[in-house]
Formats: C-alpha cells, structure tokens, sequence
C-alpha cells in the first residue's frame, strides 16, 4: 500500500513563481512540499530573461500591475539579502525609427507613477557610447539586471532551509477531493494536502479545472561570451525597444556576469516544443544587437537559448489569472514579468490562502532572511559535470543557461569576474 504523507499547502510548480510562493509561506511557518516534475528552474522559467523590470507599459488596473508594484520595492532587499548577483542599472528604452519615437512619446505621456527621464540622441550617446546612433530614448533607473537563473535557486534553497519539502521528478498523476482537503497522487506516495496551490505555467489548463486555452509564445536569445576574462561588456545597461501591453520587445543588455545577450523573439506557436532555433533567428537576432551596439560584431557568439511564455489566447487577455475555489488556488497567464513580480504573486496568494481580514498582510520583510547564497566561486567549487551547485546541505541542478555558463566557466578558472562590464554611471 502506498505511502500517505499529509501537509498544510502543496505547491505544484517549481519555477520562479513556485518557488516565491513556496518560500513565503515557509517563512510564515506554513507545512509546505512543493512538487516539480522535472527540477527546480526548469520549464518556463529556464528562459528568463535576468532583467527585473518596472511598471511601465502594464495596464494600471490589472492584476499583474498590482503584483508588480508589490514586488519592486522587495527585489532589490531580497537579492541582497540572499545573494543573488544583480546590479541596479535603470534600462534605456531606445527609438530608432520615426514610429518608435512616437510610441515613446505616447508611453511617456501614459506613464505616471514609472520614473522616466527623457534623453536626447546626443544624451543617450554620452551615457551610452557603444550606442549606435538614435532619435533619442528614456531611462527607466528602477530596473535591475539579475542572475535569474540564482533567483530562482535562492528561493527554493531558503525555503528548503526553513523546512519546506522540495521534490524534484515528481509528477503528480492525479488530484481530487478528500473531504476539505486535496488528495494528489505522486510516483510513490499519496499526498493529502489542506491546500494546493498551482503555478504550474504552461501546464496550467491541467489543473485549473476550467477551459484555459494558451498559445505559447518563443523567445530565442543569442549569448555573446567576452573575449577574455578582463573584458567590459560595451554596455552599461539594457537597451530595450519600446514596450507595450502585449510584448517588452528584444533587449540587448550585459548580464551580471559581463557576457551580452540579445532577445526574446516573440513568437506564437500551436505547440509546447522547443527545437532548435532556426539559423534565421539567430543571425536576425545578431544583426540586431549589432545595429543597436556596433562593437558587439567583434564579440564571439558563445550559444543561445530559448525559452516558451504561457500566454494565455486572446479570448483570456493579457493579464495574470488567480482563482481560488475549495482550498485550490491558481496563478496562470504570468508572461515575462514574472520575474519581477515573483514576490508580489506570491503575497497575493499568501492573503488567498489565510483569508486575511482586511484583504492584505503587511509584506514580509526580506531582511534577516535565514539563508544566503554561497558566492560565485563557492558554488564553483561545487559544480560538477552533473551540472549542479550545493546550497542549503542540498544539490541543485542549474537549470537557466547564462547560470550553468558562468558557473562552468569558474570551474576553469577563467570566470572570476574583474568588473563584468562597464558600470552604469
């Protein structure tokens, strides 16, 4: 007979939003097991970008603004409180056309409560001088270049670290009533849970038991490695085209760890599959970061990556989805934001969860936190062919490419970072 093993709250999903949700409530002393077919950082969020951007360009009265603004006055504390590598360089959003500027202007006309600064041509190119030449752009100095791919492992170590179970390859076949509870069948147990909570990203339509429809959404990324361990990256910060309600467009930006990347695409598509990209993506997505920096036709190009956005169709909207019915709550629709507003989804489904009398608990304090990252050349030295990292008394597999990049490259001695790239002035 299989084992039965009961908890407070289930956790289905072990991404970032999984993770976030799986570490707020062990840190408000909740029972938690949280559940990942595969490993920890894997599916979704594998293809995060590393920037943890602002408020600008989402709908003020959704759900995912709210989230957002929740979460942006906690990353930057939560990153240094764990230690996650990032760096606090604001973006630059860039017109290069005529339809471009005038986006831009439209969008600083809608933006009230983002910090902009509006640049001119010749002040972009004072702040940025690998810049290729532009109609002039914005600043946006609340975004963040992060490692997300340590994100991620950070909050599944600290939750880990105040008791919650993480399972790893352990696919739930099936879940029903069990009076008020939930019963979840795992490979060698049954799991009965008081409350299940589902970040589940693409797999959400599964177990939302409702009709959600998704039409996944490709980002392919192009990875420029520097020349040599003492090279600058060009630039200082993100360079992004202008964003809009349905798309943040493609970056170029230097990552915390000094190489360049260069993306998402955007492309929608019938299928959960990721193959290779096409030889077509990838030199549209070099030429691209060549016509925004110049000098980047001189950098080798180290790989690329890919990841798929659970967007929802188009009959759902653009925004996040919660719903709560009968102790199950679900998080769906979270497209490249979720990053950024980890933290807020998961205080948003902490106050679902303990029915919160006023409707909002007070935000949890990221200071104090009861673990921290090991540093870079701490994790190197643990990293093995395996591809994992120790943290927590636990092995970690390193899931999000730029992450495993960075760490193999310490292993060989030459990623001790001297500067990393050029620093946002």
């Amino acid at each position: 007979m299989a084992q039965r093993t009961a908890v407070q709250v289930a956790v289905l999903g072990g991404g970032v939003v999984g993770c976030a949700v799986a570490r707020q409530l062990a840190k408000r002393g909740k029972d938690v097991m949280l559940l990942e077919q595969s490993v920890v950082g894997s599916g979704v969020s594998a293809g995060n970008t590393g920037i943890a951007c602002t408020m600008l360009g989402v709908p003020k009265d959704s759900l995912e603004h709210r989230c957002l603004s929740r979460a942006l006055p906690r990353n930057v504390p939560t990153y240094r409180a764990l230690g996650v590598p990032h760096r606090e360089t604001g973006a630059l959003y860039v017109a290069w056309t005529d339809e471009e500027a005038e986006a831009l202007e439209t969008l600083e006309r809608s933006t009230e409560e983002v910090d902009l600064q509006r640049l001119s041509p010749e002040e972009l190119k004072d702040m940025e001088p690998a810049l290729s030449p532009s109609l002039g752009g914005v600043l946006v100095p609340g975004e963040v270049t992060v490692d997300p791919g340590l994100v991620v492992l950070a909050f599944a170590a600290e939750a880990h670290s105040l008791g919650a179970q993480i399972r790893e390859h352990c696919e739930v076949s099936f879940a029903g009533r069990y009076g008020e509870a939930w019963l979840l069948q795992l490979p060698d147990e049954t799991l009965l849970a008081e409350q299940v909570v589902s970040c589940t990203g693409l797999s959400a339509a599964l177990w939302d038991f409702s009709e959600l429809w998704f039409q996944p959404r490709r980002g392919d990324y192009l990875l420029f490695q520097r020349p040599s361990p003492h090279s600058l990256a060009p630039l200082g910060r993100p360079i992004g085209a202008v964003p809009t309600p349905h798309a943040r467009g493609v970056y170029v930006w230097p990552t915390v760890h000094g190489d360049v990347l260069c993306g998402p695409t955007n492309v929608p598509q019938a299928d959960q599959l990721l193959p290779k990209p096409s030889d077509a993506t990838l030199d549209a997505l070099r030429r691209k970061a060549i016509s925004v920096c110049p000098a980047l036709a001189g950098w080798p190009v180290a790989g690329s990556y890919a990841g798929l956005r659970p967007a929802l169709a188009d009959t759902f909207g653009t925004d996040y989805l919660l719903n709560s019915s009968k102790n199950w709550t679900s998080i769906s629709g979270v497209r490249s934001t979720g990053l950024t507003a980890s933290l807020g989804i998961a205080q948003e489904v902490l106050e679902r969860l303990t029915n919160a009398a006023d409707g909002r608990l007070p935000d949890e304090s990221p200071e104090g936190s009861a673990f921290r990252l090991p540093s870079l050349e701490q994790l190197a030295e643990t990293y093995a062919s395996s591809g994992c990292v120790e943290a927590a008394q636990r092995r970690w597999y390193v899931a999000h490419p730029p992450t495993g990049l960075q760490e193999a490259r310490a292993v060989h001695g030459s990623g001790r970072r001297r500067g990393g790239s050029r620093q946002a002035e």
